[in-house]
């Protein structure tokens, strides 16, 4: 682990056409100590004749031997990394220009009780100087848990691209779950509120969400998934145990 390093890890999969301007945004943050690691879960698109302009030692690339998943990318990136924080972004969505990772960070720092924290995200489809926020169900979820402080669903009120995680929160808590094409996210975030304690949360925006038809969520074949990952989940948050986290540990710190 490198101390005060921000990791960036984005799982790639045939987003070629809107890598550029992700990459773009890191470049532009004020917050200079970061690596960007770009996982590509076997696209067809042909992403490096984008991406190799801007390889250096801040950004790398890595392509897996086939598609294994979101989650599997996003494992393959944590391990990978070295930062003492860890923000997970997908290839489509953005930071917001300057100060996303510097105030997350400074966030952190300064309360020490918070391992990890999320914030607010803007929305935009086409042009982002159209983006534009939404106060979203889960949005008022969140302030809802805030006000009676019941956190038990906590994990569904948080915007999974304005999370940074300390790295010893996966060293405490394990990685993302393969076996869930989707929402593994969630998972994740229950897991985190067990094992180290509830988010902070900054009212800030952090990043862009770009809403399109290519979403994951927004496909046939994932809505029709919908149900059966919801019971996992909810299988996976009651019944999950510990398991071996030595291994883990050993992988990540």
């Amino acid at each position: 682990m490198t101390k005060g390093v921000v990791s960036v890890i984005v799982p790639l999969f045939n987003y070629a056409y809107y890598i550029e301007q992700l990459i773009k945004s890191v470049i532009s943050q004020s917050y200079k100590k970061f690596e960007l690691i770009i996982v590509d879960d076997f696209s067809t698109d042909n992403p490096i004749s984008v991406i190799e302009r801007y390889l250096s030692d801040k950004i790398k690339y890595i392509k897996l031997d086939r598609n294994y998943g979101y989650a599997t990318a996003k494992n393959e990136g944590i391990i990978r990394s070295c930062g003492e924080y860890i923000v997970v972004l997908d290839a489509d969505d953005l930071l917001v220009y300057g100060n996303s990772l510097e105030c997350r960070v400074r966030f952190l720092n300064k309360n020490k009780k918070y391992k990890w924290v999320h914030a607010k995200a803007y929305e935009f489809t086409n042009d982002i100087k159209r983006a534009k926020w939404k106060r979203r169900k889960f949005i008022r979820r969140f302030e809802q848990i805030r006000k009676t402080k019941n956190y038990s669903r906590v994990w569904d009120s948080i915007h999974a691209q304005t999370v940074m995680v300390k790295r010893e929160c996966y060293i405490k808590a394990g990685l993302y779950e393969e076996s869930m094409r989707s929402m593994s996210d969630k998972e994740m975030w229950a897991r985190l509120q067990f094992a180290v304690g509830i988010t902070g949360y900054l009212n800030k925006f952090v990043s862009y969400y770009r809403m399109h038809k290519k979403q994951m969520h927004r496909s046939k074949e994932k809505k029709a998934q919908v149900n059966k990952l919801i019971r996992k989940l909810k299988t996976n948050i009651r019944l999950r145990k510990k398991g071996n986290m030595e291994g883990v540990r050993m992988l990540i710190e």
